[in-house]
């Protein structure tokens, strides 16, 4: 997944970020080596910690708008669901970002391909940044 930095702020011991990343916006803790840069583009992958199965809502097919929003210090993710393994959900928001969730004491039945919203605080999610491996060429 591919996010652009448009904030950067120091919170005690952790850096956050708030990033563009096509679908809406997102903020979370930075956990790169280096520190991030302003209007600088990234690939990272996201940890979304302890998602509580009362913030997670199934969606009607007619609100099939995926999206990650922020609200004060609350994200907001729409989704749809691709699998479920009876362990983990497989939740689509691009094509290049697939998210496997764990939902503790889920109550209800989501089904695969059915749209759902879940919420967390923006301390819940961990960004890590990677590299692009370069292409060889011969």
């Amino acid at each position: 997944m591919r996010i652009s930095i448009t904030a950067i702020e120091q919170q005690e011991k952790n850096i956050i970020v708030i990033c563009d990343l096509g679908i809406g916006m997102l903020k979370g803790i930075w956990k790169g080596k280096n520190l991030p840069v302003l209007n600088a583009s990234y690939y990272v992958e996201f940890t979304l910690d302890d998602i509580n199965y009362k913030h997670v809502k199934i969606l009607p097919k007619s609100q099939e708008d995926i999206s990650v929003t922020i609200k004060n210090n609350t994200i907001f993710f729409a989704g749809i669901c691709e699998d479920y393994d009876g362990e983990v959900y497989y939740i689509r928001f691009e094509d290049d970002w697939l998210e496997m969730l764990c939902i503790e004491e889920d109550s209800q039945t989501v089904h695969v391909d059915d749209n759902i919203l879940f919420w967390i605080d923006y301390h819940q999610v961990l960004i890590f940044p990677y590299d692009m491996p370069k292409k060889i060429v011969n």
